[in-house]
């Protein structure tokens, strides 16, 4: 079975899984804008509907939105569904 790899996964790896680095690398929009850079072209999009291109298209203030959207979900372990 293949492993779902990213580069967070990469570093947990590396850390044998301890997570007390988690909640900096987290905030840091440098590996935020890391990730957005990974994406890969020409896939489906997920439940959002939002392919990739879009994501690494848009503005950076966009960027920095969709990133601190993401910490609040991740510091209160609440995603929407919309």
């Amino acid at each position: 079975m293949n492993k779902l790899e990213t580069p967070v996964t990469r570093v947990e790896d590396k850390h044998q899984h301890r997570r007390t680095w988690l909640h900096s690398y987290i905030l840091d929009s440098c590996n935020f804008q890391e990730c957005l850079k990974s994406l890969t072209n020409n896939k489906a999009p997920g439940p959002d509907g939002i392919v990739n291109e879009l994501l690494k298209a848009i503005p950076l203030e966009y960027h920095q939105t969709i990133h601190k959207l993401l910490i609040i979900m991740w510091a209160t372990g609440i995603t929407q569904e919309d």
